[in-house]
């Protein structure tokens, strides 16, 4: 029933993202107040509780347990291709999604960690380069959120576009990663931020 629900407003929502008038009415009145009250809970909540899914993988089957504490992350690598062994060794992963716009909020949450997987939706509501501007804001949008990943204490990550993220997919995954790089303002050999559609990357051995 809920997803009969938000498949009947489905409709409301297209006619209301037709014209750039229904679109700013939908911004004003819709997303943004709805942004807005989500931040206020969560403020009041004190925020997501620090959990942790561990796996220990040291004989046939994996040792599995959810604990409120994280392990150390590894020392950090010169290279994806190396990797830490031994059974003192913890990789650890920290997966966020559903930022929208509010990344640099979350900044003093995200722990240290080698590596952290972003499941998309970095934007608010994105109609991509068919936007009034071009995309020119998206793009500065797409831009800020790789300059705040870079500067997050972790070794590598792993980002992916959501169903508010029109505008990577506007892009393609070639101007994507220039973007991303050049936030970083760095190369091909330092990249640290991988942006991926489509694709695999193997980092860490993993």
């Amino acid at each position: 029933p809920p997803l009969n629900k938000v498949a009947a407003l489905a409709p409301l929502l297209r006619w209301l993202r037709a014209t750039p008038m229904r679109f700013r009415f939908y911004l004003f009145f819709i997303m943004w107040p709805f942004t807005n009250v989500r931040r206020w809970v969560l403020a009041r909540l004190g925020g997501p509780r620090p959990a942790c899914l561990h796996l220990r993988c040291l004989g046939d089957l994996p040792e599995v347990a959810v604990r409120s504490t994280l392990p150390p992350p590894r020392a950090r690598s010169s290279s994806l291709s190396t990797t830490t062994s031994g059974a003192g060794s913890t990789l650890r992963v920290v997966v966020i999604s559903d930022t929208h716009g509010l990344h640099d909020e979350l900044t003093a949450r995200v722990p240290a960690c080698d590596i952290l997987i972003h499941c998309g939706d970095i934007c608010v509501e994105d109609r991509g380069l068919t936007a009034p501007d071009g995309g020119a804001g998206a793009i500065e949008r797409v831009r800020n959120v790789g300059k705040w990943l870079h500067g997050l204490p972790c070794q590598y990550v792993v980002l992916v576009g959501g169903n508010h993220d029109r505008i990577l997919a506007d892009l393609g995954a070639y101007q994507v990663r220039a973007i991303l790089e050049d936030a970083f303002g760095g190369d091909e050999k330092e990249r640290r931020v991988f942006y991926l559609k489509d694709e695999t990357v193997e980092v860490l051995g993993v």
